[in-house]
């Protein structure tokens, strides 16, 4: 609805070329193919957490989440370093429940929305 639709346009700058980088690139898989099969979202949505989550405690935290994208946007060569405040917007985009850490159901609607979006340029 209204909320992922705002969530989407604001502080996305990479996010599609990092779920690209993080999982596509080794399984070439397509995002509506993916969409199309509720466990292969589900298997998406673990890799990508499984790597955002470094202390493996369940809970993706903002040093996590910013540790990533930072490094992400090193290796990926974008042209802009993202903010602090972009990265900390976007967390709280996702933090539903806003506990100041990500669960796996947070992720799972976010990354589910990245995907439809994706699906629009395939």
């Amino acid at each position: 609805g209204d909320v992922y639709k705002r969530q989407s346009t604001q502080s996305t700058w990479g996010y599609k070329i990092i779920f690209r980088f993080i999982f596509f690139r080794k399984n070439h898989m397509s995002a509506k193919d993916i969409l199309k099969n509720p466990s292969s979202l589900m298997v998406v949505v673990r890799v990508v957490f499984n790597k955002f989550d470094g202390n493996k405690n369940g809970y993706i935290e903002l040093e996590e989440f910013s540790s990533i994208i930072n490094e992400l946007s090193k290796n990926l060569d974008t042209n802009r370093k993202p903010t602090k405040a972009e990265i900390l917007q976007a967390m709280e985009n996702l933090d539903i429940n806003m506990d100041g850490k990500l669960s796996l159901t947070e992720f799972h609607s976010f990354v589910a929305e990245i995907l439809r979006e994706m699906s629009l340029d395939e």
